[in-house]
């Protein structure tokens, strides 16, 4: 099984249309064919940026997605922490 991290845009856009290519990606962690890792600082952005949605279709959805995640994902500490992204905040994902 391939491990992936993935960034907050793809969880993002999932839910925003659940028939697209981040849709498939998250479809195929669901189903076991990619081990989706984790860690808390990516985890806490993934619970910030989803909680500041303001659609109703996909609002209903933050909770599910998010238990998903803390319960389905390989949690992961990394060693260092690198600083190479032009966003800071993108780091957390390499």
């Amino acid at each position: 099984m391939l491990s992936v991290v993935i960034d907050t845009n793809i969880i993002l856009s999932s839910l925003l249309q659940p028939l697209g290519p981040p849709a498939q990606v998250l479809y195929l962690v669901r189903r076991g064919f990619l081990q989706m890792c984790v860690s808390a600082p990516a985890c806490a952005e993934y619970e910030e940026v989803l909680q500041q949605l303001r659609f109703q279709r996909v609002a209903e959805s933050i909770p599910s997605m998010l238990q998903f995640i803390r319960e389905n994902s390989l949690w992961v500490s990394p060693a260092e922490a690198i600083r190479v992204c032009s966003d800071p905040d993108d780091d957390i994902f390499l």
